[in-house]
């Protein structure tokens, strides 16, 4: 059985059907330098600027960086991030706070997409202001940016309720150094002087020697998909969401599938959230006889989850480094031929069925194809897959 199908990106899905399929022309490649769209004489006057894939640093001329403090993350959506670095750009400038930015629409693309690390995703802008004026900038910025939608930063903490200003203490301008491997690596201080690593947690936490900025409330949100499932384990995570392993209200197990808001962006200007819901259309489509049946779809404070049927089995990633003659013996060389050659056979019928509903794979990987078989010692007594 199919366990899961390949949707890294819309072009995964070619098909006759036009609700599926993505024309080549809406991946916009964008190379323009943001930074000569923005630029000012003001701004000449009072940065210099340097290049860093994916980044644009603006730093001031007369103003040093420090160490480490407080910085301010700015997220935006595929369609509006241009249009709040225009606002926070003209604002740093104004106020003379040095800042740096993804350099272009493609960039921005990198940096947000499902490859991008947990920790950096939805990081569009970043600004230094001075320490003292940390907190009036947060609320400056707030004013300026009321209406906004973006990703959720996991390692910050939100400003209010702001959905694109956050905020957290960590490196600026850090120490640099050569670790034991070898590489460049950089580090803060501690109160007494000595050197730490800043750790980058897909979640928000503080120094142990620092103090928030504010007093926080804690608010309690009803969720409507933990209302209904219990998370039981985890078997992956990206910068679009969680793979989890969940029990229903009555303790029968699925797969739980999460895309964040507007996380996970592509080229085409789609995020996680619409490749999920394409994804529970062609689980609809192919029907649950050679891919998971699709169970629901949740969508849950800008949250979409994808719930399906859960396959118990091996994969065909896993299956070689268990039973191949080249590692267990060539004892049992002629079994694992007929389990290749009946698996082979398996999965070729699947794609056939797939096809006959009009969709076309043109992405697959051993770990997505799950089979298992029924022995009776070393022979094959049931060698098929479950569907």
């Amino acid at each position: 059985m199919m366990r899961d199908l390949p949707i890294a990106s819309q072009r995964a899905f070619l098909t006759r059907e036009s609700e599926y399929y993505t024309r080549q022309d809406l991946y916009r490649f964008k190379y323009d330098d943001y930074v000569q769209l923005l630029r000012t004489p003001e701004f000449d006057s009072k940065y210099y600027v340097a290049h860093k894939d994916p980044w644009t640093y603006c730093n001031l001329v007369d103003r040093k960086l420090p160490i480490q403090g407080w910085k301010i993350h700015i997220s935006g959506s595929y369609d509006n991030h241009f249009e709040i670095l225009r606002i926070v750009f003209d604002y740093a400038v104004r106020h003379s706070i040095s800042l740096k930015f993804v350099t272009n629409r493609r960039f921005f693309c990198a940096a947000n997409g499902r490859e991008s690390s947990r920790p950096q995703h939805g990081k569009t802008i970043v600004l230094y202001p001075e320490q003292n004026a940390i907190k009036e900038t947060l609320e400056d910025l707030y004013l300026l940016l009321k209406g906004y939608k973006g990703p959720y930063i996991l390692t910050d903490r939100p400003y209010k309720d702001s959905e694109v200003i956050y905020y957290r203490y960590g490196e600026i301008a850090p120490v640099s150094y050569v670790d034991e491997y070898e590489t460049i690596a950089t580090k803060i201080y501690v109160p007494n002087m000595q050197l730490v690593v800043d750790k980058r947690n897909p979640y928000y936490e503080l120094p142990e020697w620092i103090d928030d900025l504010f007093v926080h409330e804690r608010k309690d949100v009803v969720s409507t998909f933990l209302s209904k499932y219990k998370v039981t384990g985890v078997l992956h995570f990206s910068s679009q969401g969680g793979v989890y392993e969940v029990l229903n209200n009555d303790g029968k197990k699925y797969v739980a599938k999460e895309a964040r808001g507007f996380a996970a962006v592509d080229l085409t200007g789609r995020y996680g959230t619409d490749r999920l819901k394409k994804e529970y259309e062609i689980l609809k489509a192919i029907g649950g006889q050679v891919a998971p049946e699709p169970i629901e779809l949740i969508e849950d404070s800008g949250n979409v989850y994808l719930v399906e049927e859960y396959i118990q089995g091996k994969t065909l990633l896993k299956y070689p480094f268990e039973n191949s003659p080249l590692i267990v013996g060539f004892n049992n060389i002629a079994d694992y031929r007929s389990e290749y050659e009946v698996i082979a056979r398996s999965a070729l019928q699947a794609l056939s069925e797939i096809e006959k509903k009009g969709i076309v794979i043109g992405d697959i990987s051993t770990g997505n194809i799950v089979f298992e078989f029924a022995r009776h010692g070393r022979a094959l007594t049931g060698a098929s897959p479950e569907h």
